[in-house]
């Protein structure tokens, strides 16, 4: 058997790559040092990508029969902003702003209502223990004592509101099907009364809010009954509702830890100039 040399060792001629067996296979060198001889070549694995010849027929192509390509810093770990955004994710898309620089704005979302189910139960319980995070954390009780007051408090809250409201107003807020916060309206000839609206955490600051707030006025202005809410005075979302129009009610019980907020359309708003 015939033999040839490669860096000093012999190495058989059976073992070298047959010549010119496809366009894909050569020798591959899985080691440069002296001495390894024949171990150190083997055939290449055959390539999975596209040839030189395919791309070229592809770049041949017409614009409009070419693969379409999403845009460059649209991606995030392989798929788009948008999609992330119908899953309740966070996203942003980039733009720019007038001097030119790169900016970043939240994507919006569109939250859906449906009835409140007896199944939702476990849900709004979670919903609760987030709203009251803050509080029990500073109280510092154990986490098993922090739930058992939680459940009782949640269970409070339940019989009361099912007691004093009509239930056709409590719904659930989804985005694509996942629930992630409760509204309870309740509506009369004279008003439009909130009880209560809440988001979880890693949804709050994101807009829905104030979609949601835009929705009531509007149906508010188009009804002519005037939003009524209370509040406690240190909830961030005080803020929201001052920031669209909602003002303290005359004769308000300023001893109170609540404030009674209200919200009127403009004479000859018809909703349509809700922002």
């Amino acid at each position: 058997m015939a033999t040839r040399t490669c860096c000093g060792s012999p190495i058989p001629s059976c073992c070298t790559p047959p010549a010119r067996r496809g366009p894909n296979l050569s020798a591959c060198r899985t080691g440069s040092r002296r001495g390894e001889g024949a171990e150190a070549l083997r055939p290449c694995a055959p390539r999975t990508g596209p040839t030189v010849g395919q791309v070229r027929a592809v770049r041949r192509r017409p614009a409009a029969e070419r693969p379409a390509r999403a845009p460059r810093g649209h991606q995030s770990g392989g798929r788009t902003l948008w999609s992330l955004a119908r899953e309740g994710r966070p996203g942003r898309v980039p733009s720019r702003n007038a001097e030119g620089s790169t900016v970043t704005t939240p994507l919006p979302l569109a939250p859906r209502l449906r009835p409140v189910t007896p199944g939702d139960d476990a849900f709004l319980f979670t919903l609760y223990a987030s709203t009251r995070e803050q509080e029990l954390a500073a109280w510092g009780l154990p986490p098993a004592q922090a739930e058992l007051f939680l459940r009782m408090q949640y269970q409070a809250q339940a019989r009361h509101y099912a007691a004093k409201y009509a239930s056709e107003g409590h719904a659930l807020i989804e985005v694509d099907g996942i629930p992630v916060g409760r509204q309870w309206l309740v509506r009369t000839p004279e008003e439009l009364l909130l009880v209560d609206v809440a988001l979880l955490p890693a949804h709050r600051g994101r807009g829905l809010g104030t979609r949601l707030l835009h929705e009531i006025q509007r149906e508010a202005a188009r009804t002519r009954v005037p939003v009524r809410l209370h509040v406690t005075r240190d909830n961030p979302a005080l803020r929201l509702y001052t920031r669209h129009g909602f003002t303290s009610v005359p004769g308000s019980d300023s001893t109170s830890p609540y404030l009674e907020l209200q919200w009127r359309a403009p004479e000859g708003d018809s909703g349509t100039g809700v922002r």
